[in-house]
């Protein structure tokens, strides 16, 4: 896979230890960028969170009382902030994502997929949110979803939409 200029930071404030290390989640992130012709140096922070942060952040973001898988917060520049970073030819921050551990945990073991591949998945699928991609219409999630099936199987993980 051809190298990208990704500034990965991961955040594991509550110790995790089934969690994904950095560099799997630099390869599913640049695994995106690359599928979507994502050239540009970037930034992107992934939170591992517990289902009381996930909880908190998807009522205060979404107005949802529960804790979900994926959770992403685009970056979006002002007027003012794109001027100074072309200036100071600083990073493009592209945004930021949560993942709740208890959660994705949860849904491999009841759907019976492998552990790293529902992370893999979860971070494909944050970071296409992320560049603007969504599932709100039937046409928007066949989109997303086949681009998801196409990254992961680029990357030797397996359809995460087939019936277990």
């Amino acid at each position: 896979m051809k190298s990208m200029n990704v500034d990965l930071e991961l955040q594991n404030p509550y110790a995790f230890t089934v969690i994904p290390n950095k560099s799997e989640c630099q390869q599913w992130v640049e695994a995106v960028l690359l599928a979507i012709n994502y050239e540009k140096p970037c930034s992107l922070v992934i939170r591992f969170v517990d289902e009381e942060e996930g909880m908190a952040l998807n009522h205060d973001f979404r107005n949802k009382d529960y804790a979900t898988n994926v959770l992403s917060f685009p970056y979006e520049v002002s007027e003012v902030e794109l001027n100074i970073a072309e200036l100071a030819n600083s990073e493009n921050h592209i945004g930021d994502l949560v993942l709740c551990e208890k959660i994705v945990t949860d849904e491999a073991n009841q759907q019976k997929k492998v552990l790293i591949e529902h992370w893999a998945h979860l971070i494909i699928h944050g970071t296409l949110h992320l560049h603007g991609y969504d599932h709100l219409t039937g046409d928007q999630a066949e989109a997303m979803e086949s681009l998801e099936i196409e990254i992961l199987k680029k990357i030797g993980y397996t359809n995460p939409y087939n019936a277990s």
